[in-house]
C-alpha cells in the first residue's frame, strides 16, 4: 500500500505545483471543489484493484490467467463508476461530455485516421531505434495488449479525468490543427508521462527519460485525437494498436 501511495502522492504534488505556478501567472483559474474531485478520482483509480478485491471476485475469475486482467478490469469499472456519479450528480452532464460516444465530430474522421497512421509509423521508428517490447507472441499477452491497456488508460486520462480536470482548471483553448486543447489536457499528458517514466520501485526512484519523452508525444497525439473527434473511440483504437505493434516488433 505504501509503495503505491508514495508515487501517486508524488505525481499529484508535481501537477499541483505546476497548477499553482500557472495560477500565479494568471494562465489558469482553479476551482477547489473540482480540484479535490480530480485528486480523489486519481487516487481512487490506483487503489481500485485493492478496493474491488473485497467487493468483486475478479481475482478468482481470472486466476488461471497470467496477465493482470482483474486489476485492469477494476480500473475500467472505477472509471465507469465515476462516469455514473457524474451522470447522477452533475446537472446537464452528458456521456459525450467525457468522450463516451461513438459519434465523431464533423470532418474529423479522416484527420484522425491520418494521426493514427502517423502514430503507428512513429512507433515503428521508435522501436527500430530503441527496440520493441519483449516480442512475445503468447496469445493471452497479445489479446491483453490489444484490448485492455487502451480501455484502461483512455477511459481515465482522456475520459473522466480530463472532464473533471477541465472543470477544475479554467484556461484558454489553443487551436492545434483543428483541435481545441486546454491546459488541463496538457497537464494530464504530463501526468501520463510521469506515470510511465517516473517509477518508484524497491524504495528508489527510477527515471526512464525515453519513456517520459515517448509518452509525452504519444499522450499529446491521443489528446489531439480525443479533442478533434469529441470521442474516446479513436484514442482507444490508437492506444491499443500502437501498443500491439510495439509488441510485435
Amino acid at each position: 500500500m505504501v509503495d503505491l501511495l508514495i508515487p501517486v502522492s508524488a505525481y499529484i504534488t508535481i501537477i499541483a505545483v505546476l497548477c499553482f505556478a500557472l495560477s500565479h501567472l494568471k494562465l489558469i483559474k482553479i476551482k477547489l471543489n473540482w480540484s479535490l474531485a480530480s485528486i480523489a478520482l486519481f487516487i481512487g483509480y490506483w487503489f481500485a484493484p485493492s478496493i474491488n478485491a473485497d467487493l468483486l471476485p475478479l481475482d478468482r475469475l481470472f486466476s488461471s490467467l497470467a496477465w493482470p486482467w482483474a486489476d485492469k478490469l477494476s480500473m475500467i469499472l472505477f472509471s465507469l463508476f465515476v462516469l455514473l456519479l457524474l451522470s447522477l450528480l452533475k446537472k446537464n452532464f452528458m456521456l459525450a461530455d467525457a468522450g463516451f460516444t461513438f459519434k465523431q465530430a464533423p470532418h474529423s474522421v479522416i484527420p484522425a485516421i491520418k494521426m493514427l497512421l502517423l502514430l503507428l509509423a512513429c512507433r515503428f521508428v521508435f522501436s527500430s531505434l530503441f527496440g520493441g517490447d519483449d516480442g512475445s507472441t503468447d496469445p493471452e499477452e497479445l489479446f491483453f495488449l490489444a484490448i485492455m491497456l487502451g480501455l484502461d488508460k483512455e477511459l481515465l486520462y482522456r475520459g473522466v479525468l480530463l472532464y473533471v480536470m477541465s472543470q477544475a482548471i479554467s484556461s484558454a483553448n489553443y487551436l492545434i490543427y483543428g483541435a481545441k486543447i486546454n491546459i488541463a489536457g496538457v497537464l494530464l499528458v504530463l501526468l501520463f508521462a510521469l506515470v510511465n517514466g517516473l517509477i518508484w520501485q524497491n524504495s528508489y526512484w527510477n527515471i526512464f527519460y525515453i519513456s517520459i519523452i515517448f509518452s509525452s508525444v504519444y499522450g499529446l497525439a491521443l489528446l489531439w485525437l480525443r479533442e478533434k473527434t469529441d470521442s474516446l473511440l479513436l484514442p482507444i483504437i490508437a492506444h491499443n494498436s500502437t501498443v500491439f505493434l510495439g509488441q510485435l516488433l
